[in-house]
């Protein structure tokens, strides 16, 4: 623990920021090889370690910026990635190949936004969306990666997603997103552009993911069409009859086929926590694998589908990538990231508790107590984004570090949040916004009478929407919070709704209301319009090619509370988009709000 001054806790912090992660596997080499995206660098690039050889991992990509995303060619001898500038979200599509050493560049439109779809059967093509036309809109292009020529398949105004190619390289399976929790599910004829949509629906539906089976055409995904939470299904070819193959009473959350059909791996969502079964195509029948605990991600299958890659992170683990091998039934660690010189036993494993809200309605959080502290302590609550999203978990370096530090934090999974089906999930839309704000402050109260939370040292930290929560509930009751962090928040719905990324307008505004026809109620539920309200000391962190929450969102409530002789302190970076990324940056920013936070907790 460090001592509360600014030199200490930044020494001690950098050490739990340079612990790194190793994710997103994928086989390569004739299955000799797994690449990966790791942090090693202190930015997320490509590596690569040789199965069996106990190597160290080597580089595949270089540079400050980060890869965001992997995929292999069919054959495994061809990795596309996708990266982007200074956070800024404009991905371009890129190639690697002869073993990772030979680069090539795709798209070169920095402006742009290139959605990596997916590899045509015979490695020739890859298909991707772009916003190209109009800056609103995804259409559907093909690229020859040979000489990067392109064809522009189908124009369509709307957000239009490639999901995979059919085994005689004819259609393409293409996902179509309407709402946050609405999509529609359609084929491509790759020559004639004409499409066909597969699963027409009056009620709201998911439909990714979405994958072929090369070996019999039928297309397998995970849904919640007419149920609650989202199961795995499968459509044979020309029927329009989805047959559900699960009936988990939680929600299913990825699943991936292996190359020859005959076996799907399945995620479900169980609190939080990842569970993975494997089902046989063909007898339905499954099974569940015995992992390490924690939260799953990235599955991958070799060539020959007698292994499968995928991602593992937990409280009290870094993440790392794990191969299972079926032959032996046996799960073995590739990847050994570093924890940089802190103690792993001294990683805290959260209690989860459930707290009735102001309705009735059950939230659930996640509580990390600092090791052999009894009664009460300061308290961070720690506010999710989305809010779509969901609070696991998985390996969390500033988590860990406020715990070692002496805080107790608090991580609600709110009204609105994934994970615990479709109807909680619409609990917060619109009109009902300020619901979820309730929800957090019935935890505090909660953790209050637990004997958990100290009532006289409470503080909130949260990003992106989290950002937004914290200020709402810093106005909403300004005598319960001592401090706030507010990083790329939310400060005016009406003008965040208006300058988001065309993009993602639409989308947004489904979620939160139209900043036209609900301009009243959005403006009177704004942190800006209530910053009176606010009493406790707040630190902001922003980005500068934030595209998603602009940065005139931090400059409204900062210059407000200025105005008001408020302490507020702020923090903006050049290099950085919606969040910060960079290690360099991320030492800078979240030493300094730490330091905030323990100075006034403690």
């Amino acid at each position: 623990m460090s001592n509360g001054s600014e030199n200490s806790i930044k020494e001690e912090l950098t050490r739990y920021l340079s612990i790194k992660s190793c994710y997103a596997p994928v086989f390569f080499n004739e299955d000799r090889s797994l690449a990966f995206i790791s942090d090693l660098t202190g930015v997320p690039l490509i590596w690569a370690v040789d199965i069996g050889r106990n190597d160290w991992p080597y580089q595949l990509t270089f540079g400050d910026d980060r890869v965001s995303l992997l995929k292999p060619s069919n054959s495994g001898k061809m990795l596309a990635y996708s990266s982007d500038v200074g956070g800024n979200e404009r991905f371009q599509i890129s190639t690697l190949t002869q073993g990772g050493r030979v680069h090539r560049r795709l798209t070169s439109e920095p402006d742009v936004i290139h959605n990596l779809g997916c590899w045509s059967h015979d490695d020739s093509y890859i298909a991707y969306t772009s916003n190209e036309r109009d800056r609103r809109f995804y259409d559907l292009y093909i690229i020859e990666v040979e000489n990067a020529a392109r064809n522009l398949i189908l124009t369509q105004d709307g957000n239009n997603y490639a999901l995979d190619w059919s085994g005689d390289g004819k259609t393409l399976l293409c996902l179509r997103t309407e709402a946050p929790f609405n999509q529609n599910l359609y084929l491509v004829n790759v020559s004639n552009g004409e499409v066909t949509e597969l699963l027409p629906h009056e009620e709201n539906a998911v439909f990714s993911p979405a994958q072929f089976n090369k070996s019999d055409g039928a297309i397998y995904l995970v849904t919640d069409l007419d149920r609650d939470k989202p199961q795995l299904a499968r459509l044979r070819p020309g029927s329009h009859e989805l047959e559900f193959l699960t009936n988990f009473d939680s929600e299913v959350e990825d699943m991936t086929l292996s190359n020859d059909g005959s076996r799907v791996c399945l995620s479900v969502n169980r609190d939080g926590y990842s569970e993975l079964w494997i089902m046989e195509t063909k007898s339905l029948e499954k099974r569940r694998l015995d992992p390490p605990s924690g939260v799953l991600g990235s599955f991958a299958w070799s060539s020959s589908g007698e292994k499968l890659a995928f991602t593992v992170s937990g409280s009290r683990f870094n993440a790392d990538i794990w191969v299972y091998r079926f032959d032996t039934n046996t799960f073995t660690r590739v990847t050994h990231s570093s924890t940089a010189g802190v103690d792993p036993d001294s990683f805290v494993e959260p209690e989860l508790i459930r707290t009735s809200s102001f309705d009735g309605t059950i939230i659930p959080s996640f509580v990390y107590r600092p090791n052999g502290r009894v009664g009460p302590s300061p308290t961070v609550f720690y506010i999710h984004g989305g809010p779509e999203s969901q609070f696991r978990p998985s390996f969390n370096q500033l988590v860990q570090f406020m715990v070692n530090q002496g805080l107790t934090v608090v991580a609600p999974n709110f009204r609105g949040s994934t994970g615990y089906g479709r109807k909680f999930t619409h609990l917060d839309d619109v009109y009902n916004r300020m619901d979820t704000v309730k929800d957090v402050l019935a935890v505090a109260e909660h953790t209050k009478k637990l004997g958990i939370s100290d009532p006289n040292h409470m503080a909130l930290y949260g990003g992106s929407y989290g950002g937004f929560m914290v200020l709402a509930c810093m106005y909403q009751s300004p005598d319960t919070w001592t401090a706030g962090v507010d990083v790329v928040g939310i400060a005016n719905f009406v003008t965040f709704l208006k300058n988001t990324g065309p993009w993602r307008r639409k989308l947004r505004i489904a979620e939160y209301g139209d900043p036209e026809r609900d301009a009243e109620f959005l403006a009177g539920i704004s942190p800006v319009t209530n910053a009176h309200k606010i009493k406790a000391p707040l630190f902001v962190i922003h980005g500068k090619n934030d595209p998603r929450v602009p940065l005139n969102e931090t400059e409204q409530i900062v210059n407000t509370l200025k105005g008001q002789n408020k302490e507020v302190h702020f923090m903006v970076f050049d290099d950085e988009g919606h969040g910060l990324v960079k290690l360099k940056n991320r030492i800078q920013g979240y030493s300094a709000s730490m330091t905030f936070l323990i100075q006034h907790l403690m």
